[in-house]
């Protein structure tokens, strides 16, 4: 919305030192303004603003009043400056930890099968772990893994391979709670993942790269076809972001990649979903555009940060359009794929659309919101084109379900002392039994609905791997896996970097493996540039060498698409 002019008081503090905090005035809606007080305040360069929960705060945030701004004022919060680090916290808050973990909810009876009263969650120890040998893991990132274990509630905080700090909570990272959930350690990527499609397209002697490079147009744009009658064949209700984003791949580390079968590993596992070595094949990386972000804010324009309680009339209007977008974003890579293989073939449409163009899999008719939501968000519904392609897989990177976590003891250490928990041996008793947690999965891919891909930063292969089937070893990666490379650099850090070397540009957009990476947004092909990530054969190295995983097959990119000039909503 339009910012309110004049001036507005406001609680300034020192990334690091709350004891340093402010009061200051600056022009509402001015950002220099405000990057002004806190330079002159604190006698740094201000650059970078945060909330006091760790939550990242743009220009265009502050200047239009979206929610995460309206939550400090509303609040009385504070404003945190940074000299360009990343958000570490404060010294001495443990005052504000008791905010931060607090949930809220109200309940109504018969307003959810979960509306007993539901006690505020007893103080029991948590299970980390952080499953990295050859990955490199920053330290921030364990850090703040640590600080989601001291949420209310949670039993378990798993970091996977691919770890990497987030805005104030990690992603690549597993959390599992008991009468809380947290809509924050899902983000507002919900319903973000992965599909493979088995494309239609040629055997491999006549593949012809170049060519269909300059075919892919237009992706960036929202589609032009019916999205309603689209959507409605899917069952999915109308939102007011359709018409710009719905088919759309979205900025950041998503894309559309087409790839050829480099290795298969497992030639029986690979046959079983039907895969074809000798046609290329499609990974769609994407998620729910807008409105994922629209849920988020919501939430933290009412609660902040806080979580909700199980069986609130709040829990439960989160969940409802949770999976709402979880349904959309499988519906929107679907879309993605179809259009990506309609600039290819001469035989199928670019942007019409009828009811019997699709065909929806079993998958896709059950209710995500069911009763007891057990793995429900976890492998997303499917919706197929008939298009003549295959979809392979589709699962769910940001979700937030029910399912039975083993219980874990954890075991002092061999010198009789009490270590830090993710330094200490964890057992599985063998008559332990069994709770029902809130498994929230925040850039991670799940383990328990069959076959799964790990794509590597652009220009690097990806693979494609069977979860082990093992109950107790799913345990030890929270039922979940790596779902990328994960970056090694920020976002800021390799802008920069790319910056001071204009002549770069130029150089990536054919990659080390011979593979064209359509991508005519400058600074995004800085941020995305190769070395900001780490490398993918030591993310399958630390799964494989967990037990974890077993590799199917190897994939080599042949075109990455992330976005041409023209467009509308790809930022």
């Amino acid at each position: 919305m339009d910012s309110q002019k004049g001036k507005v008081t406001v609680n300034l503090g020192k990334n690091g030192n709350l004891k340093d905090a402010r009061v200051v005035q600056v022009e509402r809606g001015d950002w220099i303004s405000l990057l002004k007080a806190g330079s002159n305040k604190f006698r740094i360069k201000a650059t970078r603003v945060f909330d006091s929960f760790g939550n990242e705060i743009t220009a265009s945030d502050f200047q239009q009043e979206t929610p995460i701004v309206t939550a400090v004022y509303r609040a009385k919060g504070m404003f945190v400056v940074s000299d360009g680090a990343d958000f570490v916290g404060f010294k001495g808050a443990n005052e504000r930890r008791s905010a931060r973990t607090e949930a809220v909810g109200t309940f109504t009876t018969g307003s959810s099968e979960l509306a007993a009263a539901s006690p505020e969650p007893a103080a029991a120890e948590c299970v980390v772990r952080v499953l990295c040998a050859k990955s490199f893991v920053e330290e921030e990132a364990v850090k703040q893994l640590r600080q989601v274990a001291a949420l209310s509630g949670v039993r378990f905080a798993i970091g996977m391979p691919d770890l990497h700090p987030g805005k104030g909570f990690p992603i690549g990272s597993v959390c599992a709670s008991a009468g809380v959930l947290y809509p924050h350690l899902v983000g507002e990527d919900i319903g973000c993942g992965m599909r493979l499609v088995c494309t239609p397209l040629k055997a491999r002697g006549t593949l012809r790269p170049d060519k269909w490079a300059q075919r892919l147009q237009g992706l960036e744009r929202g589609w032009d076809g019916d999205s309603r009658a689209y959507l409605a064949a899917c069952g999915i209700d109308v939102t007011e972001f359709d018409e710009h984003t719905l088919g759309t791949i979205g900025g950041g580390n998503h894309f559309a990649e087409l790839q050829t079968v480099e290795e298969v590993r497992d030639a029986d596992a690979f046959a079983r979903p039907g895969l074809d070595a000798e046609r290329p094949h499609l990974p769609v990386h994407s998620g729910p555009r807008a409105l994922g972000r629209d849920i988020l804010w919501k939430h933290t324009e009412r609660f902040n940060n806080r979580g909700l309680k199980e069986g609130s009339d709040e829990a439960v209007d989160y969940l409802a359009r949770h999976d709402h977008a979880v349904r959309w974003a499988s519906a929107n890579r679907s879309l993605i794929a179809h259009r990506f293989l309609s600039c290819l073939t001469s035989d199928a449409p670019v942007d019409e659309f009828g009811v019997e163009g699709l065909s929806l899999s079993e998958a896709s008719t059950a209710d995500p919101a069911g009763a007891d939501r057990l793995h429900a968000a976890s492998n997303a519904p499917v919706f197929q084109f008939n298009d003549g392609s295959q979809c392979v897989l589709d699962v769910c990177h940001n979700s937030v379900v029910r399912r039975p976590f083993l219980r874990e003891r954890l075991e002092p250490s061999s010198a009789g002392t009490l270590e830090p928990p993710e330094d200490r041996r964890t057992t599985i008793p063998a008559d332990g039994g069994s709770d029902t947690l809130w498994l929230h999965r925040k850039g991670a891919a799940p383990s328990d609905c069959g076959p799964v891909v790990i794509p590597g930063s652009r220009g690097a292969f990806s693979y494609l791997v069977q979860p082990t089937s093992i109950e107790a070893t799913q345990q030890v990666g929270g039922y979940s896996l790596a779902h990328g490379a994960g970056r090694k650099w920020a976002r800021g850090k390799a802008l920069q970097a790319g910056k001071a070397n204009e002549k770069l540009a130029s150089s990536l957009i054919t990659t080390s493996l011979g593979s064209h990476v359509i991508c005519e947004d400058k600074d995004l092909l800085y941020e995305e540039v190769p070395e900001a990530y780490k490398e993918i054969d030591a993310i399958i190295s630390d799964l494989v060498e967990s037990q974890l995983v077993s590799v199917i097959a190897v994939f080599r990119p042949l075109i990455t698409y992330k976005v041409r000039a023209v467009s509308y909503g790809h930022k």
